[in-house]
């Protein structure tokens, strides 16, 4: 498990996607950020805070699930047409080891991308009207869809060759699996 491991670290550190992402998700939260101040004007303090925190974390969940559906959803199929898999079976490793090792690598940038999240969950912690315990639910909640996308990324890396049929077929996976944890988040 430990060389699929390395090897998959390698690949995501040196991938121009995660530079591009770091930059599109802090510059979405910022435009986000701008038009709710913009669009709320009239909430003060508490509620104020209530509120951000609320779209903060519903932001946070769909881009936790979109960012590890798209980090894993072609690491499999990309090592069967690149001919790399037969390689890596030759190895003393079994297939589960092989695939355990892939999501360990999209588990540990996804745990990062939870941990990273934190301080924007207690901006409005700082603001008022959410509790410790609240931000803390949430961060876990963070951290449950991170492995859900992942789940749904590996499945569509197993059941596809292309990747381009992976991504297709992993965002219709999304859409109903981030309708469904955020309507039942707010329930």
């Amino acid at each position: 498990m430990q060389p699929v491991f390395q090897r998959e670290m390698r690949i995501q550190s040196r991938s121009h996607f995660e530079r591009y992402a770091r930059l599109a998700v802090g510059a979405c939260l910022g435009i986000v950020l701008v038009m709710l101040w913009g669009l709320n004007r009239h909430l003060t303090g508490a509620s104020l805070g209530l509120f951000l925190f609320r779209e903060l974390s519903d932001l946070l969940g769909f881009l936790a699930l979109l960012g590890s559906v798209l980090r894993v959803a072609d690491t499999l199929s990309r090592d069967f047409r690149e001919g790399m898999m037969p390689l890596i079976l030759l190895t003393p490793m079994r297939p589960f080891e092989v695939v355990l090792g892939k999501a360990a690598g999209g588990m540990l940038r996804g745990l990062g991308w939870v941990l990273a999240s934190v301080p924007v969950l207690a901006i409005p912690l700082l603001m008022g009207g959410v509790g410790l315990g609240r931000v803390y639910e949430t961060s876990v909640w963070l951290f449950g869809l991170v492995m859900l996308g992942l789940a749904c990324g590996l499945m569509g890396s197993v059941c596809s060759r292309s990747g381009g049929v992976a991504l297709a077929a992993l965002g219709i996976a999304r859409h109903f699996g981030c309708t469904t944890v955020v309507t039942s988040r707010h329930a």
